[in-house]
């Protein structure tokens, strides 16, 4: 990416300041070592190639060069003016569904794609993953110092691996406009001027609106399974997947009729049938 483009794209929408590297392990490794370092609240890595870039239970996260779009907002404790923005601990938990919502709503302003959250951090276009999103919270002891989120989007079709080496199908925006190319840093200014919209609103009707309505498989039936590294160690719980509650856990309404709510963690959820 050209600095003076992405100045010209980061101008402007809220970021107390932003670093771009060419390559790193993985941006949300990097913006760990900023906030450890004292990043300030509100700021932003970008990296144009990550070499070990990764996702949920440690998964690889493919980002070659020039492919994808690869960032970490960092985001401090207490806030800024807002006050601390995660006296609730649901706060956390939300932040998945923040950069989700945040980028399913500019995949539809500037492309018209109709992306689905695969709850709680992936995004799916045309039931194929096309984003994933990473929150990691960093503690001194045992207070929480900052929060970090990751989101990394598949942009061109040369990124997306075989079928046959993913665990859920995968897809690029490239693939998904078919008749142009996707502008990352279009991209990345709506995404950052989204996020910083809706962060203050995290705990508000309005945003778990915007989270639920668009949920993958909503109104189906799916199964959640536990899992440990890669292999599914159960147990399984299946239901009917109505929406989310108020702390962004899912709802489930089992066989016998009774509401199941489903923590965030180490859980692959997926349609059945």
């Amino acid at each position: 990416m050209d600095k003076e483009a992405l100045n010209r794209s980061l101008d402007g929408t809220g970021l107390a300041t932003w670093r771009y590297l060419e390559r790193v392990d993985s941006t949300n490794s990097e913006a760990a070592r900023w906030l450890e370092a004292g990043a300030p609240d509100i700021c932003l890595v970008l990296a144009n190639h990550q070499l070990a870039g990764r996702g949920r239970l440690g998964r690889r996260w493919h980002t070659p060069p020039d492919a994808a779009l690869a960032m970490s907002l960092i985001l401090r404790i207490p806030g800024d003016k807002a006050g601390n923005r995660f006296e609730n601990p649901a706060a956390l938990q939300l932040l998945a569904g923040l950069g989700a919502v945040a980028l399913a709503e500019v995949l539809e302003d500037l492309y018209g794609l109709q992306a689905q959250i695969k709850w709680p951090n992936d995004l799916l276009v045309e039931g194929r993953k096309i984003a994933g999103v990473l929150v990691e919270a960093h503690w001194l002891g045992s207070q929480l110092d900052g929060v970090v989120i990751g989101i990394g989007v598949n942009i061109l079709k040369r990124l997306v691996p075989p079928a046959e080496t993913l665990l859920f199908p995968a897809a690029s925006l490239e693939e998904c406009l078919q008749s142009m190319l996707p502008d990352r840093l279009a991209i990345l200014r709506s995404l950052v001027v989204k996020l910083l919209a809706w962060l203050p609103h995290i705990d508000t009707v309005e945003f778990l609106s915007a989270w639920e309505t668009r949920l993958a498989w909503r109104g189906e039936r799916v199964q959640v399974i536990r899992m440990a590294d890669d292999s599914e160690s159960g147990p399984i719980v299946q239901g009917h997947l109505t929406g989310l509650d108020a702390s962004g856990r899912l709802i489930l309404l089992s066989d016998a009729g009774e509401k199941v709510l489903v923590e965030a963690g180490d859980l692959r959820l997926r349609p059945v049938g």
